[in-house]
């Protein structure tokens, strides 16, 4: 993304962070220093404003970076792996590894459930800290006030309905459960979040010109909109990028095994897999496409027997395997595995099969379209 740069990992995850983040981080600090805290408590220092506003932004920093580490610790109950998180001005996109994306819509809503939950409950937190500071005019006081109102804000922002916030993720699973249709269900998701975008601007635009009282609230709105706008628009680009624009034909970098449903498992491992570095292979019979053969289905079936147990015996046939065309999309190849917890499929030209489709393919095609994509942006 070419408003993003890329600082690092962080337990093995990507970190790669929207320039929305750092101006959200200016415009935060010089709004409580010069024109929150000065309305708050007219009578503090000019070095109290300015403190206040420093401590204030980079607490905030930690309890929106304790809101992903909640999405992380749940994305890890599950055994899931993150691949990368891209962090915008009130949370982080999440890049799965492709092997273990959610499998199931619980899941994922669960893991998108996490962080608002850990917002609320820090503002809660921070909330009951300030009882006992009310009418102190400590600098105390009013970091707290700060901290549980925008930890509560965060939460409910977060949770509404627009990808990439938290309840845009929530309603893409429903959707995607619903329709059974994973790329329908992140557009629809991606044109609310673009839809709330605007309104946030617009909304923002009209406060800012309402009255002195309310042009701080008027530019955050505006603000807010513009980071949702942002993050929405790359949340589409993305989407139809990449793997978007593959086809399945284009994945497939080896002509397929072919064996006949004869021979020995023992034959398939010595004749087969091992000379041509393959697990996976199409069956034929008579002539005809009857189904495939991998190297989990024969390491279910004890060593010792592999020389008397034909492929026949332990194949998939032809009939019960889930199959895409050949010049379908890549994206809807991986939306059928996910969905279906598949492997491999089987690749057909009308009624043919030409080839497997596996996992391995897909990964080394999408590592081969974000190199594409880095070059892209840094010429």
């Amino acid at each position: 993304m070419p408003d993003t740069f890329h600082p690092g990992r962080i337990a093995g995850i990507d970190i790669h962070i929207h320039l929305s983040w750092f101006i959200a981080c200016i415009l935060l600090v010089f709004s409580l220093g010069a024109t929150w805290y000065v309305q708050l408590e007219p009578e503090w220092t000019f070095e109290s404003y300015w403190l206040s506003a420093l401590l204030s932004a980079l607490l905030l920093c930690i309890c929106l970076l304790l809101h992903e580490l909640a999405h992380i610790f749940v994305a890890r109950f599950y055994r899931l792996r993150i691949k990368s998180l891209h962090f915008f001005i009130f949370g982080a996109f999440p890049e799965y590894e492709q092997e273990r994306y959610p499998q199931k819509p619980g899941q994922h809503i669960a893991i998108a459930l996490a962080g608002p939950l850990v917002s609320a409950l820090l503002g809660t937190i921070f909330y009951l800290l300030s009882l006992p500071l009310r009418g102190t005019h400590l600098f105390i006081e009013a970091i707290c006030d700060f901290l549980y109102t925008m930890n509560l804000l965060l939460a409910l922002l977060n949770l509404l309905p627009g990808l990439p916030l938290d309840g845009g993720q929530i309603l893409h699973q429903l959707l995607w459960k619903k329709t059974s249709n994973r790329t329908r269900a992140t557009t629809t998701a991606t044109g609310i979040g673009l839809l709330l975008a605007y309104a946030l601007i617009l909304l923002g635009i009209v406060s800012f010109f309402i009255s002195q009282a309310t042009t701080i609230i008027g530019l955050w709105t505006a603000f807010m909109g513009w980071f949702l706008l942002s993050a929405s628009q790359w949340l589409g680009h993305r989407h139809h990028s990449g793997i978007q624009q593959t086809t399945v034909r284009q994945a497939l970098v080896e002509e397929p095994l072919l064996i006949p449903s004869h021979i020995s498992l023992y034959t398939v491992i010595n004749d087969y897999f091992q000379p041509h570095a393959h697990e996976s292979a199409l069956v034929v019979q008579n002539s005809q496409f009857a189904g495939i053969i991998t190297l989990e289905d024969i390491r279910r079936v004890e060593r010792s027997q592999w020389p008397h147990t034909p492929v026949s015996y332990v194949m998939r046939l032809a009939d019960q395997l889930h199959t895409v065309q050949a010049e379908q999309s890549l994206y809807d190849a991986l939306e059928l595995m996910i969905t279906h917890n598949l492997h491999y499929l089987a690749v057909i030209e009308g009624t043919c099969p030409i080839g497997l489709l596996s996992r391995k393919h897909v990964a080394r095609q999408l590592q081969a379209s974000r190199l594409q994509g880095a070059e892209i942006v840094h010429p």
